[in-house]
C-alpha cells in the first residue's frame, strides 16, 4: 500500500469492476493535537477533454472556498395516467431556489420524456466535440423577462473552455406546472423528468432587469439533476422530478368528473358588468371534487388617471363551504408593470386551471361596438369621443357601457339632465340614461343650441355628456363619454335633405358599449362534479372488455423487456373493465389457471400460472364477474 502512496504515482483502474480508492498527499509531518484539513475531488468525464475542464471547474470551486453556482431545486413531480394520456403535475420549489452567489434565479421547466428508465430514447444535445450535454425537451415553460432563444454564453466559456453548445432560454411562454402528454399509448410504461433550470449571467442581465444583481462573473445555465436508479433490472429509486406512468382505459361504469362550463369551457357571470371572460379547464378530472366555486374581485385606480377609470387588482375564490381557495391573489403583472389582461391560474390539486381573459375599454373600441338597436327607426348618426378637459387632457376613457331609451314627447318626463358641469341646474327630458345592464341611473349633461333649447328631446347637432365627480365633495362634474347626434347621410356620404331624417322615435334605442375589466361588482360561478358511478350502467358494458394483444406473439410493445434483464416483462391486458371486477383465466379443457382483480379499469397477466409456471402456447378462455354488473365469457390466444 505504501508504494501506492508515494507522490507521483497513479494508477490506471480496471473497467466494469468494484473501485477502490485511495487518497494520498504523500509524507507530512503530524505533531500531536495538530489538524490538518484537506479536499477532495471525483472527477469524471465522457474523454480527456472532458476530464480536464470538469478538474478546472473543482479547482475554480475549492479557489472560491466552495461558494459556487448551484442549479435550482428539482421540483417534486406527479404523474396521473388516463386513457389516452398523462397529466403531469409538478410545485413550485424550483421557483423559491436561491443560489449562493446569484440570488434569486430561476428561469424556467424542462419536461424530458422516454420508454426507458435511462432516457436512453430521449435524443441527446451534444456539443461540438459530439460528446452529449443535455437531453431534448418535449415542452418548456419559462419566465416572461426577455431572457428568449439560445443563452449569450456557450457551455464553458466562463473558464475558457467553450463547448459550442447554447442552453435554450425558452420563449417567455409563462410558468406552467402541468403539462398534458397525450402522444402516448395506452399500456406502454413512460419515464418522465421535469428539470429545473436557471438564467445563468451576463453583463446586461441587470441593466434588462433579468438579475437582480450586478457585476457578477458571467456564467453559462445549468439545470436541476434527474435520475431513476435502476438495480439489476429492476428500478429502485426515483429523485423528485422524475415519475413513471402507464396510460390506460378507465373503468367503464364510472362517470368522469366535469365541470359546469359552457362549450368553450367559460364560466358564467353570475353578478356585475365585466365583459372579459374567464374560463375553467379540467387538467386531472380525477381530482375534482363535488364542489361549487365563486370568483370576485378587488379594483384599483390607475395612476395619473380619474376616479373611474380602473383595473383589476386581485382575485379571490371560494367555495361553497366557505373555504377560501385562493385570497386576494394579485393579477400577475407584465414587466413594465402593467397588470396583464391574460394570465392563467392553477389549481392543480382540483383538477383544473382558471384561465382569464380580461378587457380594457379604448375610444376606438367603445366606437366601434356602439350603436343604434336593431329594432330602432332613426337614421341619426352618432358619434362617440371622450371629453378632454384641463384635469385629464386625454379625456377618461371610463369603463362603463351606455343606454339611452327614447320615449313619447307627448307624455310624461322621464329623465333630467345637467347644463353645466356645476349640476345646479338640470331640466326634465323624455329620454333615460342608464347603465346598460343594471338599469342604474347616470349623470349626464345635454348640450344644446339655442334653437331647440330645452325641448327635452335629442335634435340635430347635440350631444350628451356622461359625467362623473373625482370626489363625492367636489363642486364640479367632470365629463367622459360623449354622444354627437349628426345629420345622416346618403351611401355617397351626402347629407340627407330634412325630409328624410328620421330623428330618435319612443322605442328607439342607443347603446354605447364600452370594454369592462373585472371589478368588485362581478361574480363568476362554476360547479365541480367528481367521478361517480354510472346509475345507467348494464351488462352491455361487457361488450367494451378487449384482450389487448389477441393473440399475444411472443411479445407486445407495451413491455418494457429491451432495457432489463433476462427475458423481462409478459403482459397482456385486460382492458374497459367495470370497478370491483374479477378475471379468472382457463385453458381449453377447463382447468384453471389465474385470477385476476381489476385496478383503474383494466388487469394485467404476466403469463404466469397460479403456481408461478410460465403459461403455455394456446387458446384460453376468460371469465369476468363485474359485480352488480354481470357475467361476461370470452377467450384469447397465446402464439409460439
Amino acid at each position: 500500500m505504501w508504494p501506492r502512496m508515494q507522490p507521483g504515482f497513479f494508477d490506471i483502474p480496471q473497467q466494469a469492476v468494484n473501485q477502490y480508492w485511495i487518497f494520498a498527499s504523500g509524507p507530512f509531518t503530524l505533531r500531536p493535537d495538530q489538524t490538518e484539513r484537506f479536499s477532495t475531488s471525483f472527477v469524471f468525464g465522457a474523454n480527456e477533454r472532458e476530464m480536464f475542464r470538469n478538474a478546472q471547474v473543482a479547482q475554480r470551486i475549492y479557489d472560491a472556498d466552495y461558494r459556487f453556482a448551484r442549479p435550482p431545486l428539482p421540483p417534486t413531480v406527479t404523474a396521473i395516467p388516463g386513457d389516452g394520456r398523462v397529466v403531469l403535475q409538478w410545485d413550485e420549489i424550483a421557483e423559491l431556489s436561491f443560489d449562493p452567489i446569484y440570488g434569486f434565479d430561476f428561469e424556467g421547466y424542462r419536461v424530458i420524456k422516454a420508454t426507458d428508465p435511462s432516457f436512453r430514447d430521449a435524443k441527446d444535445i451534444t456539443d461540438a466535440l459530439g460528446t452529449p450535454r443535455y437531453k431534448v425537451a418535449i415542452a418548456q415553460f419559462d419566465l416572461v423577462n426577455g431572457l428568449t432563444g439560445p443563452h449569450p454564453l456557450q457551455l464553458g466559456e466562463e473558464i475558457d473552455q467553450p463547448t459550442g453548445v447554447h442552453y435554450y432560454m425558452g420563449d417567455d411562454t409563462g410558468l406552467r406546472h402541468y403539462y398534458i402528454d397525450e402522444d402516448v399509448v395506452n399500456g406502454k410504461m413512460y419515464y418522465y423528468a421535469v428539470v429545473s433550470y436557471d438564467q445563468g449571467y451576463d453583463l446586461d442581465f441587470f441593466e434588462r432587469g433579468i438579475s437582480e444583481l450586478d457585476n457578477l462573473f458571467r456564467i453559462s445555465p445549468s439545470e436541476s439533476p434527474a435520475s431513476i436508479t435502476v438495480t439489476n433490472g429492476v428500478i429502485s429509486s426515483f429523485s423528485p422530478n422524475t415519475a413513471a406512468a402507464r396510460p390506460n382505459t378507465q373503468p367503464t361504469d364510472l362517470v368522469e368528473g366535469s365541470l359546469d362550463t359552457d362549450g368553450q369551457n367559460r364560466i358564467q357571470r353570475t353578478d356585475g358588468v365585466a365583459t372579459g371572460s374567464i374560463r375553467a379547464i379540467a387538467v386531472s378530472p380525477q381530482l375534482f371534487e363535488d364542489a361549487a366555486y365563486s370568483i370576485s374581485f378587488e379594483e384599483s385606480r390607475k395612476p395619473d388617471k380619474s376616479a373611474v377609470e380602473t383595473t383589476t387588482e386581485t382575485f379571490t375564490v371560494v367555495d361553497d363551504l366557505g373555504n377560501v381557495i385562493l385570497d386576494k391573489e394579485p393579477v400577475p403583472r407584465r414587466l413594465s408593470g402593467v397588470p396583464q389582461t391574460v394570465w392563467t391560474h392553477e389549481l392543480l390539486d382540483r383538477g383544473f386551471i382558471l384561465q382569464f381573459e380580461n378587457q380594457e375599454p379604448t375610444l376606438a373600441n367603445t366606437q366601434q361596438n356602439s350603436g343604434w338597436s336593431s329594432e330602432s327607426d332613426t337614421n341619426v348618426r352618432t358619434r362617440i369621443s371622450s371629453v378632454q378637459t384641463f384635469a385629464y387632457p386625454d379625456g377618461p376613457i371610463w369603463p362603463l357601457s351606455v343606454q339611452i331609451e327614447f320615449f313619447d314627447p307627448d307624455g310624461e318626463p322621464v329623465d333630467s339632465h345637467f347644463t353645466s358641469t356645476t349640476g345646479n341646474i338640470s331640466r326634465p327630458v323624455y329620454f333615460k340614461v342608464t347603465e346598460y345592464g343594471t338599469g342604474r341611473s347616470l349623470d349626464f349633461i345635454l348640450n344644446e343650441p339655442a334653437a331647440t333649447r330645452n325641448n327635452g328631446v335629442i335634435d340635430l347637432n347635440e350631444s350628451i355628456q356622461i359625467v362623473f365627480k373625482d370626489n363625492p365633495t367636489d363642486a364640479r362634474y367632470i365629463p367622459a363619454w360623449q354622444i354627437t347626434f349628426e345629420r345622416p347621410v346618403d351611401s355617397s356620404g351626402n347629407d340627407l335633405p330634412d325630409d328624410e331624417i328620421v330623428l330618435p322615435q319612443p322605442g328607439d334605442i342607443y347603446v354605447l358599449r364600452s370594454q369592462i375589466p373585472f371589478g368588485e361588482r362581478d361574480t363568476y360561478s362554476f360547479a365541480a362534479r367528481a367521478r361517480v358511478a354510472n346509475p345507467e350502467a348494464d351488462e352491455s358494458l361487457l361488450n367494451n372488455i378487449r384482450v389487448v394483444p389477441n393473440p399475444y406473439v411472443a411479445a407486445t410493445v407495451t413491455e418494457g423487456r429491451p432495457f432489463l434483464q433476462g427475458r423481462g416483462e409478459r403482459r397482456i391486458e385486460f382492458r374497459n373493465l367495470p370497478t370491483q371486477s374479477t378475471i379468472r383465466i382457463y385453458t381449453v379443457n377447463g382447468t384453471f389457471v389465474r385470477e385476476l382483480d381489476e385496478s383503474a379499469g383494466y388487469a394485467v397477466w404476466d403469463l404466469r400460472t397460479k403456481d408461478n409456471l410460465e403459461a403455455a402456447f394456446g387458446l384460453y378462455f376468460y371469465h369476468v364477474r363485474a359485480e352488480g354488473i354481470g357475467e361476461k365469457v370470452g377467450k384469447f390466444a397465446i402464439i409460439n
